[in-house]
């Protein structure tokens, strides 16, 4: 999934379905231009932006090992 949720994209073996979420494409965009101009605050803080790097290097490793559970080493959601 990309990171604005606009697009998934699901593999098995050398199979690859992409699928669109359907997001208005000047969506992320507009709220960048108006995280700029101060009209809201911005939704995509460093922290998170670090727990999203955080969580995808496992996901990527569990998808090398054939589905493997692996263990977060932050938690954000107990960080609240």
């Amino acid at each position: 999934m990309d990171i604005w949720g606009k697009w998934v994209e699901l593999r098995q073996g050398p199979t690859v379905t992409r699928e669109t979420a359907g997001e208005d494409l000047n969506a992320v965009l507009q709220v960048f231009a108006d995280t700029c101009a101060g009209r809201c605050p911005n939704p995509s803080t460093a922290e998170r932006s670090l727990y999203l790097a955080e969580l995808w290097d496992p996901i990527k490793q569990s998808s090398q090992e054939g589905g493997m559970p692996l263990t977060l080493q932050t938690k954000p959601w107990e960080l609240a």
